[in-house]
């Protein structure tokens, strides 16, 4: 599994992911679009990307827009310049999919556009609106096929769904903003795309490996949370004071170093329980591709615990006990 760390299209990003040595990294061109591209010369990514650096392109039309037929045409055209003017430098691109998107019009740029380019390079997206048999039917055209965090984690037979299609297809599956990992051990996947690295700078939250496992802590904790793993950062190379005064790229460089961590352990690993997620219903979710365009450093929303009735609660008979 690669984990890929989204956001790469914003520079300042880039520049961070690039000194705590990621090289899998993500673009949304909505995002590219919205920073303004250039009005008199072709935006190429190797002009802006190293080398070392393996891109994954998407849409990323954030999940609260909805576009009008004629935007969302417009937006494919750039979409497709796009990709074409940069196909030697991507690794994989996705394709423009989402709830508020017409199956058709995926099924006709699947037919049309997207059959020119190299298959290994593109990734569909299975859409739930299609049921299972439009997975089966996906598996049977294309090696590869991409799946939302969302549906991840809401459709439960998921599971035994892709491990069928992986056993009679080979298919490779990818998820798309998702980095939980009690969601990933439910699916084999190839690589998985998340922009919960930015969270520590974003929400105010800390997510650290601690040798054997991945925990992220709500912004609330913070304090505690990060005076507890002083030996984890100076083994990570980061500077220990920086992260307790919140210094916001050191924090972020924290959380891409545990996530890789992560990802190093889950691929060496049969038995993947040991990894935990402390804070698993956290992901940001303004879209599954770019993080938002504001920072904030409220706390995130977090489950609550329900007090228990008083008649519920009572005391069990053990050895010794006398009522």
């Amino acid at each position: 599994m690669k984990l890929i760390m989204l956001g790469a299209e914003v520079p300042s990003n880039r520049t961070l992911l690039e000194s705590t040595g990621a090289t899998n990294v993500g673009i949304s061109f909505w995002r590219l679009v919205k920073r303004g591209l250039p009005k008199t010369k072709t935006y190429l990514l190797k002009d802006h990307f190293k080398d070392s650096f393996y891109i994954y392109a998407y849409p990323g039309i954030p999940r609260d827009v909805t576009l009008t037929q004629e935007e969302l045409e417009e937006f494919a055209a750039k979409y497709e310049d796009f990709i074409a003017n940069n196909i030697d430098r991507i690794n994989v691109f996705s394709e423009i999919a989402g709830s508020t998107i017409d199956l058709e019009f995926i099924a006709h740029q699947r037919r049309t556009v997207w059959s020119q380019v190299p298959p290994g390079k593109f990734l569909p997206i299975w859409d739930s609106r299609s049921g299972y048999a439009g997975l089966h039917a996906l598996a049977e055209t294309y090696l590869d096929i991409g799946i939302s965090g969302d549906d991840l984690e809401t459709e439960t037979q998921l599971a035994m769904v892709t491990r069928t299609l992986n056993r009679q297809h080979s298919t490779r599956f990818h998820v798309l903003g998702c980095a939980k990992p009690d969601n990933l051990r439910q699916v084999s996947v190839e690589t998985a795309s998340t922009m919960s690295w930015l969270s520590p700078m974003m929400n105010g939250e800390t997510i650290v490996w601690d040798g054997t496992k991945l925990s992220r802590y709500p912004s609330r904790m913070k304090d505690q949370s990060r005076a507890r793993y002083r030996s984890v950062y100076t083994k990570a190379g980061l500077d220990v004071d920086k992260i307790l005064e919140d210094d916001p790229k050191e924090v972020c460089r924290l959380a891409v170093w545990s996530y890789l961590q992560y990802e190093a352990r889950a691929n060496g690993m049969s038995n993947e329980s040991f990894l935990y997620d402390n804070n698993e219903d956290n992901e940001p979710t303004q879209t599954m591709q770019n993080p938002p365009s504001t920072i904030t450093n409220r706390a995130p929303e977090v489950r609550k615990l329900e007090a228990r009735n008083v008649e519920e609660m009572g005391n069990l008979p053990v050895f010794g006990y006398a009522l």
